[in-house]
């Protein structure tokens, strides 16, 4: 019995080893031991964000013992990154890493220390931590940290397991990441969002964030070297994070009526990061007993929608292989529209 148990477990690594559209949930600015500790004990949360910076971009004080420290501005202390990376790997149901790059303008020879610091760290193959690298902002991209790290893609486990999440603060920015990640022949991920949203719903309904939502309408789609979309952060103090979350985690036929007269359709996202609002992932963030917590919701809007939970088997840089986007309620309002040449 145990044989076929196990035989049932490896049948459905392999067959979602190839998979395009896994869904992730990332406990935010996960730069603490204690931060890693409270989210893996979060039930939903299948992936990490962390924000990397170079020691000498950290207070002196606070510095940690390595090259490259888990570190955001006005953190207590600093954490050498291959011990956080350590925390994760030894965790099995976090499936993901989200680095997000705080130096972006160190030498080729520091991007070279990194790249080893989170191989040693994670490993590569099947079965190991997926690894999404931040990058922004979308008109620089072939700086020494996205050359180093794209030029490493092999060593660090293959386009398989490695993606970069290019921050979209417009439509240009769409069209420039897709345009870029063709030229290297690579699929790309797309991130968009603000510390408040959810939070800024006024009389004339929330439009910052349906106009960060519209930012990656159609991009999936439409855009050959785009396969994923995600959104920050959810820090489930305001009206609109549920509505937010289920659009981005359903498809182009799901729709909302977010305020009034204002209402959504779905984007078929790939992933969130949850957390309270510039602070460290803290204990108990998911854990509310009547289920309408941030990971709960995700979890739901996500089993509704067309991707499935994402782990160490995930293909996260394949082209997208399937798409929910049959038109309903004026879905294709936000239609790609391509600038010209």
């Amino acid at each position: 019995m145990k044989k076929l148990i196990m035989a049932c477990v490896i049948s459905v690594a392999s067959a979602s080893a190839f998979a395009s559209d896994a869904a992730w949930v990332f406990a935010h600015r996960a730069n603490s031991e204690a931060a890693i500790n409270a989210a893996k004990n979060d039930l939903g949360i299948n992936a990490i964000e962390i924000d990397v910076s170079h020691v000498e971009d950290v207070p002196t004080k606070k510095r940690c013992s390595e090259t490259w420290c888990a570190y955001h501005s006005g953190d207590s202390d600093s954490t050498n990154l291959s011990t956080i990376l350590s925390l994760i790997n030894n965790n099995r149901h976090l499936g993901a890493v989200w680095l997000d790059l705080k130096s972006t303008s160190r030498t080729e020879e520091d991007y070279v220390e990194l790249v080893k610091t989170v191989k040693g760290s994670l490993g590569t193959g099947l079965g190991t931590v997926r690894k999404f690298w931040g990058v922004w902002p979308a008109s620089k991209l072939n700086t020494d940290y996205v050359t180093t790290v794209r030029h490493s893609w092999d060593y660090l486990g293959g386009k398989d397991e490695n993606l970069f999440i290019i921050e979209a603060d417009s439509n240009s920015d769409t069209y420039t990441a897709d345009k870029e990640c063709k030229k290297w022949g690579l699929q790309c991920g797309l991130s968009t969002g603000n510390p408040f949203i959810g939070d800024l719903g006024t009389s004339s309904g929330p439009s910052w964030d349906m106009q960060n939502i519209n930012y990656l309408s159609g991009d999936i789609k439409n855009m050959s070297n785009i396969n994923s979309v995600f959104m920050w952060t959810f820090n489930w103090s305001g009206p609109y994070e549920d509505d937010m979350m289920r659009l981005l985690f359903g498809h182009r036929s799901y729709w909302e009526y977010l305020a009034g007269w204002e209402w959504q359709c779905g984007q078929e996202g790939n992933g969130v990061i949850v957390g309270a609002m510039n602070s460290v992932y803290y204990g108990n963030f998911c854990s509310e007993t009547d289920g309408e917590d941030a990971c709960s919701t995700a979890l739901s809007a996500i089993a509704s929608g067309p991707n499935y939970a994402g782990n160490r088997y995930s293909n996260i840089g394949a082209p997208r292989n399937s798409y929910q986007s049959a038109s309903a309620h004026r879905c294709d309002a936000y239609e790609y529209n391509p600038p010209a040449e």
